[in-house]
């Protein structure tokens, strides 16, 4: 049994240690080479040595499927590239990482380079817009360009043409990323259980 600032100084060495790897990945793919893959194996490594945390959970397990999501990246599978974009925009603001450089350079990498991305959520039963991703910041310089201050403690409302909202919406890609029921590996049909 261990104490509530032990496991959340675990937390902290956790998530320092997955910036490493994040960063480590994020060199690799933009220039691979066999150094480059070892500072990743070892980040991996790093990373699954921290134990369970406050609100960590259990050690991760990143070195034991690395090889096997590297391919995944590498061959453009848009689940991988997406799980890991939104895991590098979640840290965005964490560390010496700050203003969002491993996530734009993923980004710069992936095949949704030239996209602006929302994360949808439905794992507690109704939606839940996780990441708005870039969505925010375009949202932040229209506020911008129209004379008025963000993140200040005011509160907008953008109104957008329906049509030209439908149309946005229309021209959007959905890629399944995730499901938090055990064993669905892949989107199901609407009407399926």
């Amino acid at each position: 049994m261990s104490d509530a600032l032990s496991e959340i100084a675990r937390d902290q060495d956790r998530e320092n240690e997955l910036q490493n790897f994040y960063l480590a990945l994020t060199d690799y793919l933009e220039n691979p080479s066999d150094g480059k893959l070892a500072d990743v194996k070892k980040s991996a490594e790093n990373t699954d040595s921290v134990g369970g945390g406050y609100l960590g959970g259990g050690r991760t397990n990143i070195l034991k499927n690395l090889e096997r999501k590297m391919g995944e990246l590498s061959n453009g599978d848009k689940t991988a590239w997406a799980k890991l974009l939104i895991g590098a925009y979640a840290r965005r603001y964490e560390g010496e990482f700050h203003e969002g450089e491993i996530y734009s350079r993923l980004k710069k990498l992936s095949p949704y380079a030239d996209k602006i991305l929302l994360h949808v959520d439905y794992g507690i039963g109704f939606s839940n817009i996780k990441r708005t991703m870039e969505f925010q910041e375009a949202v932040d310089d229209k506020i911008k360009s129209s004379g008025m201050k963000v993140l200040d403690a005011d509160q907008y409302l953008l109104a957008f043409d329906k049509n030209d909202f439908e149309k946005f919406i229309g021209r959007a890609s959905v890629d399944w990323v995730h499901c938090g029921i055990n064993g669905v590996c892949g989107p199901r049909k609407s009407k399926e259980r």
